[in-house]
């Protein structure tokens, strides 16, 4: 077969993307990206905070938004822990299987982060579970933690809870965080823009525009846009996940796309037929 027509040939192409994505996906290469200034402004605003803070954090999504706002969560955590920070989960009964997704961050974060650190389950993190009542409920939370709520997911009772014990009103909290492809529980509008705590947002790509405005306005402190987000976030934390695995394989995939492009075009222009000069007819 002609090269020209095999480079042609989808049946040629698909055999060795799909062994260069799961190579370099398997051993990530850490392909340069840029980091964009929202995202960089979500790093400062997490590594700002004091060490050892609370964090409260709203989880909206489910497994078809894994893709974005689950690696978005476990790069922001996974630096939210090393840093010894406290993670309160809260859901919205908008999507009850949002706490299933928090359970999904917590055991994939396990291996790397969450054993080499120490870190236990009603000492460093704690799911409270779906929690309905949306913007009174997220007010009274802010006012009177323990009046509000009082048993997480499994039924612990919070004030027996190492994490939660303590815990009165929303000045033990240093930052609110919202992972949602959905509406979440409402800590920005009872939290942030009450008591002016700042937030990081993880959001899909599609909703850029949405939030880079808010960012630009100052009622968000800074966030993360799908995939991509997530990944800028790891580079910039040096705790390397599955953002930065998934934007190295879309841009080998993208090499590969553009070298075949280029070896096409050159295959084709040199083995081109010669056509002859063209003659200008005498005009008598």
């Amino acid at each position: 077969m002609e090269l020209s027509k095999l480079l042609a040939d989808k049946r040629f192409h698909y055999p060795w993307l799909f062994l260069i994505v799961a190579i370099v996906f398997i051993y990530p290469l850490g392909l340069p990206l840029k980091v964009y200034d929202y995202t960089a402004a979500a790093y400062n605003t997490v590594n700002s905070i004091p060490e050892g803070s609370n964090i409260m954090i709203s989880m909206s999504f489910s497994s078809g938004g894994w893709g974005e706002c689950g690696y978005q969560s476990k790069a922001v955590l996974a630096h939210a822990l090393k840093r010894n920070c406290k993670l309160f989960f809260i859901h919205d009964p908008s999507d009850p299987t949002s706490p299933m997704m928090t359970e999904r961050v917590i055991k994939e974060l396990t291996p790397t982060i969450i054993t080499p650190l120490g870190k236990t389950y009603g000492v460093d993190w704690v799911n409270l579970g779906v929690v309905g009542g949306g913007s009174s409920t997220a007010a009274g939370l802010a006012r009177d933690f323990h009046a509000t709520l009082q048993y997480d997911m499994f039924q612990n009772s919070l004030k027996n809870l190492p994490i939660s014990k303590n815990i009165k009103d929303h000045n033990d909290f240093a930052l609110v965080m919202i992972f949602a492809t959905g509406p979440g529980f409402p800590l920005h509008e009872e939290w942030r823009i009450v008591y002016n705590i700042p937030e990081v947002d993880g959001t899909q790509s599609m909703s850029l525009t949405s939030y880079l405005a808010m960012w630009q306005a100052g009622i968000i402190s800074g966030f993360l846009q799908g995939s991509r987000g997530a990944a800028e976030y790891e580079s910039l934390s040096r705790i390397f996940g599955d953002a930065t695995k998934a934007m190295d394989a879309i841009n080998s995939s993208h090499i590969f796309a553009l070298l075949l492009l280029v070896a096409g075009n050159i295959w084709y222009w040199a083995k081109r037929p010669k056509t002859p000069e063209a003659k200008i007819p005498e005009v008598k």
